[in-house]
């Protein structure tokens, strides 16, 4: 069979242009008016949204983190060269600390400069003698501590999805 596209392209800044090319128009949207269609939807759909007083997380803790780590599955390391297992094997001691950090970062909404990046690698989603730009799958790879603290995160919020989630969302 012959394969859908014909341009082969090895350099990875080339690569990288033509990956966006083919993705400007999906990201740029179709909206123009994003007021207007925000008042429509919210017009249409309005009763069934869910509405609550604000949900209130505690803080962190260092047990919280650290049941996270340790019940985890062992992956990989990330960019930030650790893996979920060498987090295991850390003292509560130390994941009180680490979990005073994280409590810190979300009080001031920023992540430090060296744990706010990831890395996407591109998967074929079918031959990639057949792929184009548009047929990728993106893998996020994000530092191993980020991981770890939204799996906590969002143990934390299960009582409050609870609340609105329906047996057919999950």
């Amino acid at each position: 069979s012959q394969p859908k596209h014909h341009i082969y392209i090895t350099d990875k800044f080339a690569s990288d242009a033509a990956i966006r090319q083919a993705w400007s128009s999906i990201r740029q949207g179709n909206i123009s008016d994003h007021f207007a269609h925000f008042h429509a939807f919210l017009a249409k759909y309005a009763p069934y949204i869910f509405r609550a007083s604000e949900y209130q997380l505690d803080d962190l803790t260092g047990r919280e983190l650290m049941d996270q780590c340790r019940n985890a599955k062992h992956t990989s390391p990330s960019l930030d060269g650790w893996e979920t297992a060498e987090f295991a094997l850390m003292p509560l001691s130390a994941f009180e600390l680490l979990a005073d950090i994280l409590n810190d970062i979300e009080r001031q909404g920023r992540w430090p400069t060296n744990l706010a990046f990831a890395k996407a690698s591109f998967l074929y989603k079918d031959l990639p003698c057949d792929a184009g730009p548009l047929d990728l799958r993106i893998l996020l790879i994000l530092p191993t501590i980020y991981w770890r603290w939204a799996s906590a995160r969002l143990c934390a919020l299960k009582p409050w999805i609870l609340q609105w989630a329906d047996e057919h969302i999950f």
